[in-house]
């Protein structure tokens, strides 16, 4: 069996061979019984204690910056057009 199928995908040839409704609640819920589980695969690392510590450390550098974020741009939330009057476009 696909370990990665998920509860939907398993519930669908049920209902088709049975022609009887499967919520994916009673799928999930008879995998736990018999003793399967859902994980989640990482998706990113773990910190490890010098990493918090030199993240701290740069925080509290940058916590005393006042005109120095005025040169920064995020641009994580926003797409940035020059050429239109808007000034930005959501993504």
């Amino acid at each position: 069996m696909d370990r990665a199928a998920t509860s939907r995908t398993i519930a669908q040839p049920i209902q088709f061979n049975t022609h009887n409704s499967v919520t994916t609640r009673t799928i999930r819920s008879r995998l736990q019984w018999s003793g399967m589980s859902a994980r989640h695969p990482l998706l990113r690392l773990p910190l490890t204690g010098s990493h918090r510590q030199l993240r701290r450390q740069w925080c509290d550098k940058q916590r005393k910056w006042t005109t120095e974020w005025n040169d920064i741009v995020f641009t994580d939330e926003y797409r940035f057009c020059l050429q239109h009057h808007g000034g930005w476009i959501p993504l």
